[in-house]
């Protein structure tokens, strides 16, 4: 369920509604854009959660596995949402944009993509400006992603905050090709921190990869690890 564990960090709203491609889906690439199967980032991966096994694989290729959402660069699409703390969407979601990158626009809270408990995960080719909000992406929990070739504009404190971000030896968190470029000197580019989990242990960022980032504006720090 959606219960609050004491001290966890909030989740996120479970999505409402069933939805449907607006042309057949072949195979396990999904587009997303104006003539896609689907218009929003989101309502793919709300088809993804309700399709859950069709898009699932078992045996050891299982973490290997994904399927991509292959969006339309150069267009606007609304914040990601993406909440598997409770394992309901297939592994390996790759959201990848083609040709110029896309842009996210910020949610209420300011947040660009709020992901929690992703395994195999992929943000790639995407250009994500949140001037006048606090913070740009946050991720939680024991989590694989990879998030490449990434640009962040604008945020007053944190670009990437990963809250009690654990990879595993199997799988890292992995940050690659990703500027930064705060909206003052006050701001951390990237920041991991110890959290409560779900589970109601504290998590201690591991497991990390950090490659080939850099961080263009002045921070009051470009990197930091393990702080509350």
């Amino acid at each position: 369920g959606t219960q609050k564990v004491d001290g966890a960090p909030a989740r996120e709203p479970k999505p409402s509604g069933k939805v449907e491609p607006a042309k057949p889906i072949s195979g396990k690439v999904i587009d997303v854009g104006p003539d896609g199967h689907f218009k929003q980032i989101n309502d793919a991966l709300t088809y993804l959660r309700q399709e859950k096994n069709k898009y699932s694989t078992t045996g050891s290729a299982s973490s290997r596995a994904h399927v991509t959402l292959n969006v339309k660069g150069g267009e606007t699409y609304d914040a990601i949402s993406l909440d598997n703390v409770d394992q309901a969407y297939p592994l390996g979601i790759h959201i990848v944009a083609s040709g110029q990158p896309a842009k996210l626009k910020p949610r209420a809270d300011g947040l660009a993509a709020r992901l929690l408990h992703v395994d195999g995960f992929r943000l790639e080719n995407f250009d994500i400006d949140v001037s006048g909000q606090k913070t740009a992406i946050e991720v939680v929990g024991y989590s694989t992603p990879t998030f490449s070739k990434l640009t962040l504009r604008g945020y007053s404190e944190t670009g990437i905050l990963g809250t009690g971000l654990a990879g595993n030896k199997n799988g890292e968190a992995v940050f690659d090709q990703i500027d930064f470029h705060p909206a003052g000197e006050g701001a951390i580019g990237l920041k991991l921190t110890k959290a409560a989990s779900f589970d109601g242990k504290t998590i201690s960022p591991r497991w990390i990869s950090i490659r080939n980032c850099r961080f263009l504006g002045s921070h009051k720090a470009g990197l930091s690890i393990g702080a509350g």
